[in-house]
């Protein structure tokens, strides 16, 4: 389990972590940790995979990459913004605390 105590992985204990202080419930948080991870490791943008389908955390994962590709403020990355804002405002700020 990922916040077992000597989980292996820092990237994604880190990643756990913020998933947690955003999304109070941890049963729809893991959802969400392939996007956090992505946030906060751009480089496992090519081996993480959402879990699929049009539900809101595969949106966010899309518009997460997305953003990381083009994350300059001008027209098309304000559009990029607020569509991830209306998926997971979070994942958002997150990205936002980055740049």
């Amino acid at each position: 389990m990922v916040n077992a105590p000597g989980f292996p992985d820092g990237n994604l204990w880190t990643a756990w972590k913020a998933a947690l202080e955003r999304d109070p419930e941890p049963e729809t948080a893991c959802r969400w940790l392939p996007s956090w991870m992505l946030l906060e490791d751009p480089d496992l943008a090519g081996v993480l995979k959402p879990d699929g389908g049009g539900a809101p955390a595969s949106r966010a994962f899309g518009a997460v990459r997305n953003l990381l590709r083009h994350p300059e403020p001008d027209a098309r990355g304000l559009e990029l913004r607020a569509g991830l804002k209306a998926i997971h405002p979070g994942l958002l700020e997150r990205f936002l605390e980055e740049r």
